[in-house]
């Protein structure tokens, strides 16, 4: 079964969603896409963010268009000024040439990098669950060592 797309603005995933609608509703990516050909911007905006949602919750276009025309909080909180149809998603993604979509990316990728700037710097980072050694040290320590110790499993 497929869960809702409940829109919350204290969840990390819908906040990290924002940061990128952001990048993709700022001024230099609309100049990037229109340079490249990627026309026109009114549609062309909802489409890609539509297709990150879709990518970002590993469900269906279809599914996504749908929450989004039902639920106005979510086009709220998500900056949606126009949904489009899931038929014309497909058909103008279909049209996309893909050169100057890989251009473009590329282009916005790299007007984002902060290499010649000093100080913090932002990692995105996969949350899929993976071992971990914190062991620094290569310090061999016994699970009958660990049982011991006052840690939360």
């Amino acid at each position: 079964m497929i869960h809702g797309l409940n829109y919350n603005e204290q969840d990390s995933k819908y906040m990290l969603l924002n940061e990128i609608f952001k990048i993709i509703d700022s001024k230099f990516s609309r100049m990037i896409m229109t340079r490249n050909g990627i026309k026109p911007l009114s549609k062309v905006i909802p489409l890609v963010k539509t297709i990150f949602i879709s990518i970002y919750f590993e469900c269906d276009i279809s599914f996504v268009v749908e929450e989004l025309k039902s639920k106005s909080e979510l086009r709220e909180g998500l900056n949606f000024s126009l949904v489009l149809e899931a038929h014309e998603i497909y058909d103008r993604l279909s049209r996309v040439d893909p050169d100057k979509l890989e251009n473009t990316v590329n282009s916005i990728l790299n007007r984002l990098r902060n290499d010649y700037r000093r100080g913090k710097r932002t990692f995105i980072m996969d949350a899929t669950p993976a071992d971990l050694n914190i062991n620094f040290r290569s310090k061999k320590v016994s699970k009958e060592s660990l049982e011991d110790k006052d840690y939360a499993w």
